[in-house]
C-alpha cells in the first residue's frame, strides 16, 4: 500500500481518492489478518512435537535406553538428530518469521489506526466544508436577493432621473426660445436705445440753444418789466400826492401796457431737471411739473438745506477718498460719519415695472438724497439699488437727523413711471468712522451690516451704530461687557420680530422665524454680531437666549391661534446646558403653551463641535414635544450624524438659495440637500428668498417652506392678531418696508 494514503490532512486527493484509499485499507487489513492466522496455527502445529527435544543431544529423560543399546540405536538417534537440527532451524526461522509477522501486523495495525483516524478526520473536513460550502451559498443567494433590490431600486431611480432630465430638457428648450426671443428684443431696443441716444443728445443740442435763447429773452423782458415796475412806482407816488391834494389822477398807459402777461411769460417754468426738497413731497419722475406742492406736513421752521447738492461719486473714487481719509484720521481727530441706503423691496419693484422703468426711481430716489446732502458731503451708488454717503465734519446725531429727513421724504414721495403711480420707502444704517477701522471696506461693512438689521426688523427706518458696539474695536475686560449685556436684558431693550415662513404647496403661514434688534439708551442699533460676541465672551449667552425664549412664550400664551409655530436660534451655550429642556418644561407649563410650537434652530457647524451635547438636548426635547431645525445647513460634514440628532427641520444656507438661480454648484448642492431631506423624513426650508426666479426653481425642487424679503418682511406682534391664512395679508399690511403700484 501506498504512504501517499497514510496522509492525516487528506488535501491532496479528492473524495473519491479518500475512498478508494479506505478500501485499500481495509483488503490490506484482511489479508495481514489471515497471514497472521495460518503463521499462529503453523507454528502451533509444529512446536507441540518440540517441546520433548534437547537442543544440546542430552536424553530426554533419565529413563533413557541403557548404554549396552546405544550401538544398536545410532543410526536412529542420528536421523532423529538430524531431523530435530532441520526442525529446529524451520523453527527459528518460522520464529523469525512469525516476530516479523508480528512487527509487520502491529506497524500495519498502526497504519490501520492512523488511516482510521485520516478516515475521520477527512470525513470531519468533509462535513465542515460542506457546511460552510452551504452557509457560503445562503449568504451568496442573500446578497444576489440584496443586489437584486438595489438594481431595481437603481432601475427605478434611472427612470426617475430620466423623465427628470426630459422635463428639465424642455425647460431648458423653453427657456432657449424664450432667451433668443429676449435677444432678438434687446437687440431692437438696443438700436431703439441708440437711436433714443442720437436723438436725444440732439434734443440736447437743441435744448441748449433754445436755453441760451430764452435766456437772453427772460433778460430782456425783466429789463423792460424794471422799466414798467419803475413807472408804476412813479405813478403810485403821483396818485397818492394827487390823493393827498383831494385830486384824481387816472394812470397814462405804460408801454407794452400787458406787464402781468411779461411776468407770466418770465416765471412759466421749463421741464424738470431736478428737484428741490420743497418738491420732493409730490416728487414725479418722468414728466415736468406745472406747481411746486410743500412736503405733506411741513411747516415754515422745517430746516431746509441751503448748500449745493453733491454730484454721485464713482464709486472706485469714493472707496479711494475714503481709504485716504482713513490714513489721515488718527492724527487729525476729524469726524466722518457714512450712511448706508437701502431701497426697501427693489426687487419687486423692478419686476413690476422693468429694469429700464425703475432705473429712473433710483435716480428720483438720488436726487432726493443729494438734496438732503451739503457740500462736505461726498455720494455714491454703492449697488444696484444702495447709496453710500460720506458726511464729513459732521456728528452723528446731525447725520440721523439728516437721514431722517431722507427717509421720511423718499416714503412721501410719489413717483409715476410708464403710466404708473408709484411710492417705496428706503432703510438707511449709519456708523461712524473709527480710527482702528484698516479700509474703506471694513467702514462700509460696518454701515451695510446696520442697514441689513434695520431691514431684518422691518425696513423703512434709519439707525445709527451705537457707541457701545465701539467698545469691541478696543481692548477691555469682560466685566464690560457682562455689565453692558446685563443693562440691556434689565431694561428689556431687545425688539423681536418675526417673519413669516410660507408653505409652497399651499401658500398658507403658521411658521415664524424669531429675530431680534438690539438697542442702547439712546435708541442706537448694538450689531447682533457684536453683542453676541459680548454675550458670549462674558458668559451671558444663554441668559440671552432665555430672555427671547421666555418673550416669546409670553407672545404664544397671548395668541389664540394653535397652529403658530415659532423657530428661535440657539447658542452653543444652550446647546451644551443639561437643565435646559428642564427650563423649557417648566416655562410652558407657567404659560400655558404647547412645546411642539417652538422649533429650536442650531446651526450645522454646532453638529460638529457640539455632537455628543445636541445629541443629547435633542432626545430630551423631542421627549417634551419640540422640535429641532439645523441652520445654515451646506452638506459639509457626514450625513450620518443625522441618524443620531432627532431633526425636524432642514434650513438651506442663505448663500446656496442666493445662487440657485445660476445652474451652477449651488444648484447640485441644494440638489444633495433635498435628496438629504428625504433619507431622513426631514422638512426643507429656503432661506432668503430675494426673486421670483429663485421661489419658482425652489418650488420645483419641492422645497417644502420658504421665507425671505420677495415673500415678506419681518413683523411685529401685530401679525399673530390673524389667523391660519390671513397671516400672509397681514404680514404685507404690517412690515414698514413696503411699495405700492396704482
Amino acid at each position: 500500500m501506498s504512504p501517499a494514503y497514510g496522509s492525516a490532512s487528506g488535501e491532496r486527493y479528492g473524495q473519491q481518492d479518500d475512498y478508494r484509499a479506505i478500501e485499500l485499507v481495509e483488503s490490506e487489513t484482511s489479508e495481514l489478518n489471515t497471514r497472521t492466522g495460518e503463521i499462529n496455527m503453523q507454528t502451533g502445529n509444529d512446536w507441540a512435537p518440540a517441546q520433548h527435544l534437547d537442543m544440546d543431544n542430552e536424553p530426554a529423560s533419565e529413563t533413557s535406553a541403557p548404554a549396552s543399546d546405544t550401538g544398536r540405536d545410532e543410526p536412529a538417534i542420528s536421523d532423529l538428530l538430524a531431523v530435530a537440527e532441520e526442525f529446529n532451524a524451520a523453527f527459528n526461522t518460522a520464529l523469525y518469521e512469525l516476530e516479523a509477522s508480528r512487527k509487520l501486523a502491529k506497524e500495519r495495525s498502526d497504519r490501520v489506526e492512523e488511516l482510521n483516524e485520516s478516515i475521520v478526520s477527512i470525513k470531519t473536513a468533509l462535513q465542515e466544508e460542506t457546511s460552510a460550502n452551504q452557509r457560503k451559498d445562503e449568504a451568496h443567494t442573500r446578497e444576489s436577493e440584496a443586489l437584486n433590490q438595489s438594481l431595481r431600486e437603481l432601475e427605478s431611480e434611472r427612470e426617475r432621473l430620466r423623465q427628470l432630465i426630459n422635463e428639465q430638457q424642455q425647460s431648458l428648450d423653453a427657456q432657449a426660445g424664450e432667451i433668443a426671443d429676449l435677444t432678438s428684443r434687446v437687440m431692437e431696443l438696443t438700436e431703439t436705445l441708440e437711436q433714443h441716444k442720437v436723438d436725444s443728445s440732439r434734443a440736447a443740442e437743441a435744448f441748449a440753444r433754445e436755453r441760451e435763447e430764452s435766456n437772453s429773452a427772460r433778460e430782456a423782458l425783466a429789463a423792460r418789466l424794471t422799466g414798467h415796475e419803475a413807472l408804476e412806482q412813479e405813478v403810485a407816488y403821483l396818485r397818492e400826492i394827487v390823493s393827498h391834494a383831494g385830486g384824481k389822477l387816472e394812470a397814462p398807459p405804460l408801454p407794452n401796457a400787458d406787464v402781468m402777461s411779461l411776468q407770466d411769460e418770465i416765471e412759466r417754468p421749463g421741464p424738470i431737471l431736478s428737484a428741490s426738497a420743497e418738491d420732493c413731497g409730490q416728487l414725479q419722475v418722468g414728466r415736468p411739473e406745472t406747481s411746486r406742492q410743500p412736503l405733506p406736513g411741513a411747516t415754515p421752521s422745517q430746516p431746509q438745506n441751503t448748500d449745493t447738492a453733491p454730484e454721485i461719486t464713482d464709486r472706485d473714487v469714493f472707496i479711494s477718498h475714503l481709504d485716504t481719509l482713513l490714513a489721515e484720521i488718527s492724527g487729525s481727530g476729524a469726524r466722518h460719519i457714512l450712511m448706508y441706503v437701502l431701497l426697501d423691496n427693489f426687487i419687486r419693484v423692478r419686476d413690476e415695472i422693468g429694469d429700464m422703468n425703475s432705473e429712473q426711481v433710483v435716480d428720483g430716489i438720488a436726487g432726493i438724497i443729494g438734496l438732503q446732502c451739503g457740500s462736505n458731503d461726498m455720494m455714491t451708488r454703492y449697488g444696484e439699488c444702495t447709496f453710500a454717503v460720506l458726511c464729513s465734519g459732521a456728528t452723528t446725531d446731525d447725520t440721523k437727523k439728516k437721514a431722517e429727513r431722507i427717509r421720511s421724504t423718499v416714503e412721501k414721495a410719489v413717483f409715476e413711471v410708464a403710466g404708473r403711480t408709484l411710492v417705496t420707502s428706503i432703510s438707511i444704517g449709519i456708523c461712524a468712522v473709527r480710527g482702528s477701522d484698516s479700509d474703506a471696506g471694513q467702514v462700509i461693512s460696518r454701515a451695510s451690516l446696520a442697514c441689513e438689521s434695520v431691514r431684518l426688523t422691518g425696513g423703512n427706518q434709519a439707525l445709527a451704530i451705537s457707541a457701545v458696539s465701539d467698545t469691541l474695536a478696543v481692548t477691555g475686560s469682560n466685566a464690560s461687557h457682562a455689565e453692558i449685556v446685563d443693562r440691556v436684558l434689565v431694561e428689556n431693550r431687545i425688539r423681536i420680530h418675526y417673519q413669516p415662513i410660507t408653505n409652497l404647496k399651499d401658500n398658507t403661514v403658521n411658521c415664524f422665524e424669531v429675530l431680534t434688534r438690539i438697542v442702547d439708551e439712546n435708541n442706537d442699533i448694538i450689531l447682533p454680531g457684536d453683542f453676541l460676541s459680548m454675550a458670549v465672551t462674558s458668559g451671558k449667552a444663554r441668559e440671552v437666549d432665555y430672555h427671547v425664549i421666555e418673550s416669546s412664550m409670553r407672545m404664544l400664551a397671548d395668541n389664540t391661534n394653535p397652529n403658530i409655530k415659532l423657530f428661535i436660534k440657539l447658542t452653543r451655550q444652550s446647546v451644551s446646558c443639561h437643565d435646559f429642556p428642564l427650563w423649557i418644561m417648566s416655562k410652558s407649563k407657567q404659560y400655558k403653551i404647547n412645546p411642539g410650537r417652538l422649533v429650536f434652530e442650531v446651526t450645522e457647524r454646532a453638529m460638529k463641535s457640539e455632537y455628543e451635547n445636541l445629541s443629547m438636548l435633542s432626545k430630551a426635547l423631542d421627549k417634551i414635544g419640540c422640535r429641532i431645525a439645523i441652520v445654515d445647513y451646506r452638506l459639509e460634514i457626514q450625513t450620518q450624524l443625522l441618524e443620531h440628532i432627532n431633526a425636524d427641520y432642514l434650513k438651506i444656507d442663505s448663500k446656496l438659495v442666493q445662487n440657485i438661480c445660476s445652474k451652477g454648484r449651488s444648484l447640485a448642492k441644494v440638489t444633495g440637500i433635498m435628496e438629504v431631506a428625504r433619507n431622513y423624513n426631514l422638512t426643507t426650508i429656503a432661506e432668503s428668498v430675494e426673486n421670483p426666479q429663485c421661489l419658482a426653481v425652489l418650488r420645483e425642487l419641492d422645497v417644502n417652506l420658504a421665507q425671505g424679503y420677495f415673500i415678506s418682511g419681518p413683523a411685529g406682534n401685530a401679525i399673530f392678531e390673524s389667523h391660519d391664512g390671513d397671516a400672509a395679508d397681514a404680514v404685507a399690511n404690517n412690515g414698514k418696508a413696503s411699495f405700492t403700484l396704482g
